[in-house]
């Protein structure tokens, strides 16, 4: 309370000093200052309030979209790596298909190789030329050849030349020529076909079969159903190879 206050409620009022007058005034000034202080750092306050208020809201907004966002394009990116990935194994489906289908093939080419090759004539003569079998005559019935001693007795195959010579044999027509070899009660056959012609020029072929065999029946097998009573050309057999 100011000394003017206390006066005024005390007692009568009395004149006072100049100085003290100037101390009072000074004083209410002072006071009239913190309480505009006061006032403005309380406005500042809650202005300072209100826009961090405001701000957090955008900012967790801002934040929640983001969000959003970022999971709707992290789903789209899984749904686009899962379609791509689908799309590669398809793909890669097929190829193991059609790599499996060539893989087949391979194996029984390789089976039906083992089955025939590689031949060899190692030890069949001292030169390693093919060995003369016999020669199959133009006469009916069944004719057999033995395989010569010189044939391994382990060997499960044999490569037998069919050299067939025709010409100046009348009269024209055709003529087959039936090889074979029995494994196991089964007939293996090749056919030879030829053709007989008066005419004094002379043609041959000389193909080669393979025929399996076995150690209790060594032996190569012919027949033909034309008959030439002379001049007959038949067809002579080799032994040009084997396989163990």
């Amino acid at each position: 309370m100011s000394i003017i206050e206390k006066q005024i409620k005390t007692g009568p009022l009395h004149f006072v000093s100049k100085e003290t007058f100037r101390d009072e005034i000074d004083q209410l000034k002072n006071n009239f200052k913190f309480v505009r202080s006061q006032t403005f750092n309380k406005r500042q306050f809650k202005i300072g309030l209100g826009f961090f208020i405001i701000l957090s809201v955008v900012s967790y907004v801002a934040l929640g979209v983001t969000l959003w966002m970022t999971k709707k394009t992290g789903a789209q990116l899984v749904d686009i790596s899962v379609s791509e990935t689908k799309a590669e194994l398809t793909e890669m489906k097929v190829e193991m298909m059609g790599l499996k289908s060539e893989l087949v093939k391979l194996k029984k080419n390789v089976q039906k190789f083992k089955t025939i090759l590689p031949f060899t004539s190692t030890g069949l003569s001292w030169e390693g030329n093919p060995v003369k079998l016999g020669w199959i005559k133009s006469t009916s019935g069944v004719q057999s050849f033995n395989l010569p001693d010189a044939l391994p007795m382990n060997a499960s195959m044999v490569r037998i030349i069919a050299f067939h010579r025709s010409g100046n044999e009348g009269s024209s027509r055709e003529v087959l020529y039936r090889l074979w070899t029995e494994v196991s009660g089964a007939e293996h056959v090749h056919f030879l076909y030829g053709w007989r012609y008066p005419q004094s020029a002379i043609s041959f072929q000389a193909p080669e079969f393979c025929f399996p065999i076995e150690k209790t029946d060594r032996t190569v097998k012919a027949s033909r159903e034309s008959i030439q009573p002379s001049n007959d050309h038949g067809v002579f057999l080799y032994v040009s190879g084997y396989k163990k």
